[in-house]
């Protein structure tokens, strides 16, 4: 909800696909103030979780605001 209510845009990527993400948040640099990646920790359907210290260095370049729940 609190997603709705800030105005702020969503954007999917497929499941554990970490350069997708990275390739996308490097395109839209410049193009937003900030930047919030949200993770589930454990995929219940798959039973995996995702690479976190990877996510780190994503993250890390513009100093993107991340979260996992």
């Amino acid at each position: 909800m609190g997603g709705v209510l800030s105005g702020g845009r969503a954007a999917l990527v497929s499941h554990n696909d970490l350069d997708s993400l990275d390739r996308m948040l490097a395109s839209a640099r410049g193009h937003f103030q900030r930047v919030l990646i949200v993770v589930e920790g454990l995929y219940s359907m798959d039973g995996d979780y995702p690479d976190l210290p990877r996510l780190i260095e994503i993250k890390i370049p513009t100093q993107r605001m991340a979260h996992g729940r």
